[in-house]
């Protein structure tokens, strides 16, 4: 009798959780991708066996199919999924109101894009507007390069907007081009600085000189490890990566030797190459602000169409899901601007734990989903290459942290206030081109 009744209350229980436990459907997907596996940006002798083009920084073949396996594996995650949460989140048939894709005029992440979309609608045809074609003619509706045009005149409505973001303006995807205010920032033409001591030691610096010897003698002649400066390392760091990532038989990176590298290579992209926290803002700040109007869209039920920076054109008001083919950098500057500095330091002194959230492979993808639940909660969950990686967000305040949620993520009031934090104010006196609408 008792185990009948103990059955009973936990039925009751059950029930009563399920009742009780708000329910959650993903509204937005808002995703920055890295392109794929490239050629190293400084050719060496010793590559040229390693590549089938010498062109520097290129897209290879490997890196195409790549971008087109994260294409699949994101329509598996959101597209296809059935469950719940992700259930009628794309309409297939009304790809071309709810699905956008941005490119940085990299040719690498252009061509990341394509071999991206093949790989997450394959059965649609993409249409590429060049905004940069505009500058060189001024025509307010840019012309449009199409991949396939019988498909386009067959399949009219079945297609997407790719957008090729302004090369000079370069607004989501480069700071370069930024006229920075001169009490921000100076820029270090000279880069001759030797691996910093507190990060790896003496004896370490001497281990990797002996490696690069074995696989980099002709670039290393003349120089000993008293020489080797930290450009050098990170440069041939850099070769290495795009080797293993190009080929099938790999150069062996031995375990001690890699985390030394891989610890120096995230000192720099965090702390050296933005060491200032109004770079690190400006840097980010056109992707966050695009973030922001995407969310306070759905959250606000806003029946206009998006009417921002060139997406007026395109009369959206119902985009559910938005791409941006980009670069490690871009990476770099969100993870500074959502975490605390000595959270990163802790990540980088502790790299063999922490490599994966520093050390952006090609490839790369880091999620913003925005989640309604049913009592009318928005939540906003992060994800890095299919894991939700941080416990910790800096709030708007240099001395704050939120605790991120694991079951939830952060509300997204406040995931808003720390973004609105984390936004440089006066980033338009920092760009030395104008904005161009495609709406006229």
């Amino acid at each position: 009798m008792n185990i009948h009744f103990l059955f009973l209350v936990l039925l009751i229980r059950i029930k009563t959780e399920t009742e009780t436990t708000p329910k959650s459907e993903v509204k937005m997907i808002v995703n920055l991708f890295r392109h794929g596996a490239r050629t190293p940006s400084k050719m060496r002798p010793e590559y040229t066996n390693f590549f089938t083009t010498s062109e520097p920084g290129k897209l290879t073949l490997n890196g195409f199919r790549q971008m087109i396996m994260l294409g699949k594996v994101l329509r598996d995650r959101y597209v296809d999924n059935k469950t719940p949460e992700f259930l009628n989140f794309i309409d297939k048939e009304k790809i071309k109101d709810q699905f956008l894709l941005i490119s940085s005029p990299s040719p690498r992440a252009i061509e990341s894009g394509i071999a991206y979309s093949l790989g997450l609608f394959p059965e649609y045809v993409y249409k590429i507007y060049d905004v940069n074609n505009l500058l060189q003619d001024n025509n307010p509706i840019p012309p449009i390069i199409e991949n396939h045009p019988e498909e386009i005149q067959r399949l009219t409505e079945k297609h997407y907007n790719f957008i090729i973001e302004n090369k000079d303006r370069d607004v989501l995807f480069h700071s370069r081009r930024c006229k920075f205010p001169d009490h921000i920032y100076q820029e270090n033409k000279s880069e001759k600085y030797k691996p910093n001591y507190d990060i790896i030691t003496y004896e370490e610096r001497q281990l990797v000189y002996d490696y690069y010897k074995n696989h980099f003698n002709i670039t290393l002649s003349g120089i000993d490890h008293e020489d080797l400066t930290d450009k050098l390392v990170r440069s041939l760091y850099t070769g290495l990566r795009c080797i293993n990532f190009n080929i099938r038989s790999k150069i062996h990176i031995p375990n001690k030797i890699h985390l030394i590298l891989k610890k120096l290579f995230a000192y720099y992209l965090f702390f050296k190459r933005t060491d200032n926290d109004e770079i690190t803002k400006i840097s980010s700040t056109p992707f966050l602000e695009h973030l922001l109007e995407f969310f306070d869209h759905k959250v606000m039920n806003i029946e206009e169409n998006l009417d921002f920076y060139h997406l007026g054109k395109f009369g959206y008001n119902d985009l559910r899901f938005v791409s941006y083919s980009g670069h490690d950098y871009n990476f770099v500057a969100l993870i500074k601007n959502l975490l605390k500095l000595d959270t990163i330091s802790h990540y980088v002194n502790n790299i063999h734990l922490y490599h994966k959230q520093l050390i952006i492979p090609f490839g790369s993808n880091f999620d913003f989903h925005l989640i309604k639940y049913s009592n009318g909660e928005y939540f906003v969950r992060l994800y890095l290459n299919g894991e939700e990686i941080f416990e910790k967000i800096r709030s708007h305040k240099l001395d704050g942290e939120i605790i991120y949620d694991k079951e939830k993520g952060i509300p997204y009031k406040t995931f808003r206030k720390i973004l609105k934090g984390r936004i440089f104010e006066k980033y338009e006196e920092c760009i030395h081109t104008k904005k161009i609408k495609l709406d006229n």
